[in-house]
């Protein structure tokens, strides 16, 4: 990322976030580990909303 290269290092973060928020949905609660704070639904849409909103502030900038 030192070399101008931020939007590979950033799009890998947010696909990290919206790879949680499909874990978070999919898996049992006694799985899930620390991705369980909230309810599920609200794990899930809070993660997935970042994940999506962090890939259109990289793909348009």
């Amino acid at each position: 990322m030192g070399n101008g290269q931020w939007r590979r290092g950033a799009m890998v973060f947010a696909a990290s976030v919206l790879l949680a928020g499909v874990l978070r949905a999919v898996l049992p609660d006694n799985l899930a580990g620390l991705l369980a704070v909230r309810a599920r639904w609200v794990d899930s849409l809070l993660l997935l909303g970042l994940g999506t909103l962090m890939v259109v502030v990289i793909l348009t900038r």
